[in-house]
């Protein structure tokens, strides 16, 4: 019979009791006390819990970062902003998503390659309020949802622990409506369990969060889906004292909160992570809340089977913002424990620098740190081999299309820890139309010029879709019929050929012509049909215009002397009046409207 384990959790049990003797009591003792300071229990080899990294030694960092006014105007800002006040990266983020979303989003994808490992917990409620019954669930009628959110996760490619219904016993109290029955919760969860590993997933360790309440009132069993159904076992656990509603509640130390928990999964032989723990200040000792979380990390030091801590970084409670940073002394308590080296097993990355999204460039030079001092780290492209790289690491004769750079720190076992990724797409010299015709233009010739990124590109140019011939850094069309046309032109140097560049115009029929002469428009009135131009050539012998009068200031020739062409087409139905900006000559263009049907009473 194997003792070593239970000999390690009696360990940490005792470790706790003295823990517990020695800390002193009572606010004003609290806020005097020095920190806790406790030795990390013997470290335990982590239970079985799926394909999500999780330590030997140590407990993977992390928290819940809502987007609010506090935190950031959107998701990606929000948790860019709570690092930096953390002083770290996280290694967990724990997101939550109602059973009509879609998930995993572009966000989660965006953490996924800033190196985080992923807590999603997907809700039965929805987001009109009901429910998706967890009887309806375990009957089948929900298998197309199921099915879509298994195949994205298999989709996302990298682990996450993926938790259905957490607080399964905590419903909509608003409305008094739930999903159901705890026996209902479990057929549920173990179908959603078995669904998704028949859909071929396999990057999903499966979590069940309950209350630490539930641990504490021992109602666990009743929603326990079963040993073989559960990798990873999390409870949501605060510290009430002072919020809204429970003004009778006694300030509650993490131990108070997670024992029960704790001593259910080490029962089960289940990892385990805090899913959800914070408290709010104390009024009256503004240290206090930092020493809860100083107390806190000691505790779960000295319970090894804790794998993963996250703060639950809201202030959803008016009574008790649970914001980390309520005060400088909590934020300092906070960035303290995130630089302990025992919440610090996964070494997470941060590429500082790398090339842009999309570049011309063969080569790309990459910055990088992990969030583990002097670990060793590996880089591999397009998901080859890893190999042993520095920063800055410089890649060289780059291929056309999209790249993307995984980056890996060492774990403290010395495992790789989760890949930060960064992608780009390489594409040939880029070009930039420089000339060409108006967007409307009577002319029935066109003339195009430009430039590309690299020099000594060759150019292939195409006229209206046609197949694309070589040309120079110019071209010339003539004889252009009536109507829309679009010139492309492409640039390619050693074999790779970049985007095309495009330029879209029409040539427009002249629909009337009017003369400019000594004493008057001839004629005074014309007409022309949408889309047309109006062509007024000058015979004068003193300079005169044509000028909008209508007050929009559509168009304006400027003074112009005899044997001057100027041309506007018309778009839209109406009556343009016009003028001399050097007479009191007048005229009109007017633009028939046009009607569909053209005839009948409709």
């Amino acid at each position: 019979m194997d003792l070593d384990g239970p000999v390690k959790r009696l360990a940490s049990v005792l470790a706790l009791g003295l823990l517990a003797a020695v800390l002193p009591v009572g606010p004003a003792a609290l806020s005097q006390a020095a920190p806790p300071s406790i030795e990390a229990a013997t470290s335990l080899p982590a239970p079985p819990h799926g394909p999500v990294y999780l330590p030997d030694e140590g407990a993977l960092f992390g928290a819940h970062v809502p987007v609010d006014a506090h935190t950031g105007p959107d998701r990606r800002s929000a948790v860019t902003t709570f690092e930096q006040m953390s002083g770290r990266k996280m290694a967990l983020e724990r997101v939550f998503y109602r059973w009509d979303a879609a998930w995993p989003s572009a966000d989660d994808e965006w953490s996924r390659d800033q190196g985080r490992t992923l807590v999603i917990s997907w809700n039965a409620g929805r987001s009109d309020g009901t429910f998706t019954k967890w009887a309806d669930i375990a009957a089948g009628l929900h298998d197309t949802e199921i099915d879509a959110r298994a195949a994205a996760a298999q989709a996302f490619g990298a682990p996450f622990v993926f938790v259905f219904n957490h607080e399964p016993n905590n419903g909509n109290s608003a409305t008094g409506q739930s999903a159901g029955t705890a026996p209902e919760f479990q057929d549920a969860f173990r179908y959603i369990h078995d669904r998704f590993l028949a859909q071929g997933v396999t990057n999903v360790s499966f979590g069940l969060v309950l209350m630490a309440w539930t641990f504490h009132l021992g109602d666990a069993d009743v929603w326990y889906p079963g040993d073989a159904y559960v990798d990873i076992l999390g409870a949501d656990g605060y510290n009430w004292y002072g919020c809204n509603g429970f003004s009778g509640s006694p300030w509650a130390t993490v131990q108070e909160v997670f024992t029960d928990f704790h001593d259910y999964g080490v029962a089960h032989n289940k990892a385990m992570i805090a899913a959800e723990w914070a408290s709010g200040e104390d009024s009256q000792d503004p240290d206090r809340k930092a020493q809860w979380i100083r107390e806190g990390a000691a505790v779960w030091k000295a319970w090894p089977e804790i794998k993963g801590i996250a703060w639950f970084n809201t202030a959803t409670n008016p009574g008790c913002p649970r914001y980390v940073d309520t005060t400088a002394q909590s934020q300092a308590a906070w960035v303290e424990i995130g630089a302990d080296p025992y919440f610090n097993p996964t070494s997470v990355m941060s590429i500082t620098a790398g090339p842009a999204a999309v570049t011309d460039a063969t080569a790309a030079t990459f910055t990088f740190s992990s969030s583990r001092t002097g670990a060793a780290t590996t880089c591999a492209l397009d998901g080859a081999a890893p190999v042993a790289c520095t920063s800055p690491h410089t890649l060289s004769g780059l291929g056309a299309g999209p790249h993307a750079m995984d980056v890996r720190g060492a774990n403290a076992d010395g495992t790789a820890g989760p890949p930060t990724t960064w992608r780009w797409s390489i594409t040939g010299p880029v070009t930039t139309i420089s000339s060409g015709p108006p967007a409307a233009t009577t002319a029935t010739s066109a003339t195009f010029g430009w430039t590309s990124t690299q020099p000594g590109a060759t150019y292939a140019c195409s006229l209206d879709g046609a197949a694309p011939s070589a040309c120079t850094s110019t071209k010339t069309y003539t004889a252009l019929a009536t109507g829309a046309h679009t010139f492309s032109v492409t640039a390619t140097r050693s074999g790779i050929s970049g985007p095309a560049a495009a330029w879209t115009w029409s040539v427009v029929a002249v629909g009337a012509s009017v003369t400019v002469n000594n004493t008057a428009y001839s004629p005074k009135a014309a007409s022309v049909g949408r889309g047309t131009a109006a062509r007024w050539t000058f015979t004068t012998t003193s300079p005169q215009s044509v000028v909008d009068t209508s007050g929009m200031a559509l168009f304006d020739s400027g003074l112009l002397s005899g044997g001057a062409v100027y041309e506007f087409v018309f778009l839209g139905a109406g009556i343009y009046r016009y003028g001399s900006a050097s007479s009191a000559r007048t005229g009109t263009i007017t633009v028939p409207m046009s009607a569909s049907p053209s005839s009948g009473t409709t």
